[in-house]
């Protein structure tokens, strides 16, 4: 896929996200941009576990619902080989032809509408509770190349937070579209920024941060730590602007004052049919900035992530220090160890996860983030 088809595609993808209206059509697309037939997002494991479907399937809502689930052989061998984590999947990697042959599901259902394939991305809303994005693969598809792989991962990082967003917007109760109105039904932090950078509007959320440092003043987002607001602002820009690099990550984390557990900075493009749609400040480019705390129900429990990369306990306290912008000296003396400890935690940690730089351990853990949140 081309790249400003990817970028064209995440754009609608957030577009989507913040305009109910738009949503299912941007699944769709998804879809269709990868050879497939539709696009449907589930909860596995549930009765009636249809979350979302694209128009191309609707058809087959009611079938699914009430009898094929039950014998949709690709969600019941995912969970048997503990495949329902975080992540992508193909069912070539893990259903052989054979057994397809075997599965009425696959015979009776799939390919009675022209399906040969299913690419999952699995994510979380809060943690615990799973979803499934599944791009329907037509019948005589080849199976993706390495670079058909890449473009896919690309495209489910941004789906999947558009997802979250567009169920959080879905539960709300609020009257009307307009996403300013909509802000207060975010349990976290989040404003709407112009391609400057500026707030233009905000949550009372945002009144929560004050004890961490973090206030508006004059449109402009301050933090209290000199060195945390210059990549606070980088990051802001690239986003806002449309300029963001690719090896980016998808979170900046900031110290609080007496915790381990930082700030969690996301900022979400926000650009085309949206942008238009939020009346008079609306900019070529814009985003929307959320700041997770402990204690917001999207925020990620970011010590069993680490945890399950394999780090220890002592290594995971400093890794999250480091990542949030700590030096070895001010990490040290926040764990009340000396600094040659927390340099050799610090070698453990690198050496564990396969880097070798901060800058690495801030990217590798802002990727893992957004499928956790």
């Amino acid at each position: 896929m081309h790249p400003n088809n990817i970028e064209f595609l995440i754009d609608s993808i957030y577009d989507g996200a913040l305009n109910a209206s738009l949503w299912l059509d941007t699944i769709q697309s998804c879809a269709e941009a990868f050879k497939g037939a539709g696009t449907v997002i589930l909860q596995p494991g549930l009765a009636s576990p249809l979350l979302y479907v694209s128009p191309s399937l609707e058809h087959l809502t009611a079938g699914y619902n009430e009898y094929w689930w039950q014998e949709d052989i690709v969600v019941s061998t995912a969970q048997r080989l503990g495949l329902i984590r975080p992540g992508i999947i193909w069912d070539h990697q893990f259903l052989s032809n054979k057994t397809k042959a075997k599965s009425f599901y696959f015979q009776d259902f799939l390919r009675t509408h022209d399906i040969g394939g299913i690419a999952t991305v699995i994510g979380a809303l809060n943690g615990k509770t799973r979803f499934a994005i599944n791009v329907q693969r037509r019948l005589g598809v080849t199976p993706p190349d390495e670079a058909e792989q890449q473009a896919f991962a690309t495209i489910s990082r941004h789906l999947s937070r558009a997802l979250v967003m567009r169920l959080e917007l879905d539960s709300s109760q609020a009257i009307g579209s307009a996403l300013s109105q909509r802000l207060a039904e975010f349990d976290c932090a989040v404003a709407i920024l112009d391609r400057a950078g500026q707030a233009k509007t905000w949550n009372r959320a945002f009144d929560t941060l004050s004890e961490d440092g973090v206030h508006i003043r004059n449109g402009s987002v301050q933090l209290a730590l000199g060195a945390a607001q210059t990549k606070f602002d980088a990051f802001v820009r690239c986003v806002a602007t449309g300029l963001a690099a690719q090896q980016m990550p998808d979170a900046l984390f900031v110290p609080r004052p007496n915790s381990l557990l930082p700030l969690i900075v996301r900022v979400t493009p926000l650009r085309g049919q949206t942008c238009e749609q939020l009346g008079s400040f609306a900019p070529v480019h814009g985003a929307l900035l959320m700041i997770l705390k402990p204690g917001n129900r999207t925020y990620p429990d970011l010590s069993n992530i680490l945890l399950r990369l394999g780090l220890t306990q002592a290594q995971t306290r400093v890794a999250l220090l480091i990542a949030a912008g700590h030096t070895t000296k001010t990490a040290a003396e926040r764990l009340a160890v000396s600094d040659e400890t927390v340099r050799s935690h610090i070698k453990g940690v690198y050496a564990r996860l396969g880097i070798d730089r901060q800058a690495d351990l801030v990217r590798l853990v802002g990727k893992v983030v957004p499928f956790e949140a």
